[in-house]
């Protein structure tokens, strides 16, 4: 007997729920010639002018100046426009070394002050190495130190502040989080348990985790901790800034061929590495595609995937998204590893003509035009004609006779269409993204993520509170999860600082010593100042040499004398 697994887009019911892609006509150019601050005109991402600085000259003409919140008082600190992140941190460290050293080991992040709270700025500024120059606009921030604290106790929902829906599934929410004891932003994917249990899908959950926890690649998206509380199964993951590809391919309507072959090769290399370990991913769309802010990718949503698979082997669930389904998925005589290249297939074709190989509103046709309609190329987007022969060989509905067949994803990258594409560039992060998400923008949905969110997090609350007046089973034993090679850049800079005697450390961060108060009568201070007189320049010259003079210290003893 066949095991059906539905998808969390595909619900037992055949209803359509992938959204509407965007209309063809017209498409945009996401890069525009614009007038930069300096009177020149650009053409990347942003629009920023990257040549502002003057030659012999060491510092920035135009400068970002940072209000300080500190103890009550306000510090005002430039910092040149072309300076970094990590640069604004360590010099923000250092006027709070001056200020209040106690608290310097506290403070992993600067964040924007309460009075004009942004969680974008607050993450960007989180970031290591990234430019200041997404601020040439504003010009002036108004920030706070994050003071974080260590919690000893076990991982709770508790722990992190929730913000803002990020991603909705059949039977879970993302949300962007930030983890109260360190700063840090991460998602938070809440499943519901009782569905989960209800409906036999443990075996979704433990898919997803385990894949997570075992693969370490740039390209997949990472798990940081996992948890079970009363009423959810937590996923603490990588925030991705730039949002999902999809909510990008609507923006734009459809990729040229440069930004096409920058996305579609990281694809690649992530399902590469899934393949090498054994992993099956099914579930390829632009929906589970996620970028940076630098405009890399990471693929995520591993629920579908299908661990512990050999070249011989066969699975023979029912999953995936409609449009995105295999032949031989359709066909339920089993599948391999060949369902993700032919998902690669017509995730190409959907970056070039902004919408699946074989589109329909109804779901039947679509399986029917998977079977059975051969590929068709729409005239109104030219194409290269080894980017059609790639399309046409990804797609053929024999697994057998398609390409990477025999070699894989490194026989899908030999193609004729990669000639001279830079992949070493690409995997050292070297490579000119063409299109990068905005830097400070909310990169998501915000009507389609809102809807029922309130309900949501009200219920949750509620829950959260009953979680904590009673005890509760886990159904779940070996669920819970941290990742042990999270590194803490922060704390690593701090460390940094301290030994290059920048900042003071927590070993020198104790109360000063209380100095001796001393108090003179009249009599006692012209005795003691006729003593102070009565030394030889001398004795005074070589006590100087042996310390620094002090004049509290030294007429105490004076006075002992007296």
């Amino acid at each position: 007997m066949i095991k059906v697994v539905q998808s969390a887009r595909l619900p037992s019911s055949p209803v359509f729920h992938r959204k509407k892609p965007t209309e063809l006509q017209n498409p945009l150019e996401n890069l525009v010639r614009v007038q930069s601050p300096c009177g020149s005109t650009t053409n990347n991402a942003f629009g920023r002018c990257l040549t502002v600085k003057t030659l012999n000259s060491d510092r920035d003409p135009i400068e970002l100046t940072i209000t300080l919140m500190l103890d009550s008082q306000k510090l005002i600190v430039p910092i040149g426009i072309h300076q970094s992140t990590t640069e604004l941190y360590k010099k923000l460290i250092g006027k709070v070394n001056q200020v209040n050293p106690a608290i310097v080991h506290q403070i992993k992040h600067f964040q924007t002050h309460n009075s004009v709270k942004n969680y974008n700025i607050d993450y960007y500024l989180s970031l290591e190495h990234h430019p200041l120059d997404v601020f040439i606009e504003q010009r002036h921030l108004k920030l706070e130190p994050f003071i974080s604290r260590s919690v000893n106790r076990q991982l709770s929902i508790d722990d992190f502040e929730i913000l803002k829906c990020i991603g909705v599934g059949g039977f879970s929410r993302v949300y962007l989080v930030r983890k109260k004891d360190s700063g840090y932003f991460y998602a938070m994917k809440l499943i519901d348990k009782n569905f989960i249990l209800n409906s036999n899908k443990e075996i979704i959950i433990n898919n997803e985790r385990q894949v997570m926890e075992q693969l370490n690649s740039p390209y997949l998206a990472k798990l940081f901790y996992s948890f079970e509380s009363k009423y959810y199964l937590v996923f603490v993951m990588e925030y991705c800034a730039g949002g999902e590809l999809f909510y990008h391919l609507r923006k734009l309507r459809r990729l040229n061929e440069e930004q096409a072959k920058q996305y579609f090769v990281q694809v690649c290399l992530a399902i590469e590495e899934l393949h090498k370990y054994g992993v099956v991913y099914r579930d390829i769309k632009p929906e589970n595609i996620l970028l940076d802010l630098d405009g890399y990718i990471r693929l995520s949503d591993f629920g579908l995937a299908k661990p512990n698979m050999n070249r011989e082997e066969t699975a023979y669930s029912f999953c995936g998204s409609p449009e995105y389904m295999s032949p031989e998925m359709l066909m339920r005589n089993g599948h391999s590893f060949m369902v993700d290249i032919y998902c690669l297939g017509a995730l190409l074709y959907e970056f070039i003509y902004g919408s699946p190989p074989f589109y329909s509103r109804n779901i039947e046709q679509i399986y029917n035009s998977i079977l059975n309609d051969k590929i068709s190329f729409p005239p109104f987007v030219k194409i290269d004609s080894n980017l059609r022969d790639l399309i046409s060989n990804l797609l053929i509905k024999d697994p057998q006779m398609r390409l990477g067949s025999k070699n894989g994803i490194k026989e899908i990258l030999q193609h004729k269409w990669f000639k001279g594409f830079d992949i070493e560039a690409l995997v050292k992060r070297r490579l000119n993204i063409n299109y990068r998400p905005k830097p400070l923008s909310y990169n998501f949905d915000e009507v389609e993520f809102g809807k029922g969110d309130d309900e949501f997090k009200q219920k949750l609350y509620e829950n959260l509170k009953k979680e904590k007046e009673s005890k509760y089973s886990r159904y779940f034993p070996n669920f819970e999860y941290t990742n042990q090679k999270m590194q803490d850049t922060r704390q690593a800079i701090l460390k940094l600082m301290l030994s290059q005697k920048q900042i003071q450390g927590q070993q020198g961060l104790e109360k000063p010593q209380q100095k001796t108060q001393v108090s003179l009568s009249p009599v006692q201070l012209v005795k003691g100042l006729s003593n102070i007189k009565a030394l030889t320049q001398s004795s005074f010259k070589q006590l100087s040499q042996q310390k620094r003079f002090n004049t509290e210290v030294d007429i105490s003893k004076l006075v002992k004398k007296m």
